[in-house]
């Protein structure tokens, strides 16, 4: 298989969330790729961005509303 080598950040609020998409990415081989956090704010997203470097990110955001503060 081919490997992107893109590494993600999770910003998850929920602890059952985190703990589930812990177990997916175990399951898929991943874990190693994904960053899992707590809680999103605009500084938080600014790191996430920085640590990612090389050139393009990717957000794919649901945040209830949020998504105005956050983006801005």
């Amino acid at each position: 298989a081919r490997t992107l080598g893109c590494a993600v950040t999770a910003f998850e609020t929920s602890e059952v969330s985190r703990q589930l998409l812990d177990d997916m990415a175990r399951r898929n081989g991943v874990r190693d790729r994904i960053d899992i956090r707590a809680a999103c704010d605009p500084d938080r997203l600014a790191e996430a961005i920085r640590r990612g470097g090389r050139g393009r990110v990717a957000i794919i955001c649901d945040v209830e509303g949020y998504e105005g503060t956050l983006l801005d």
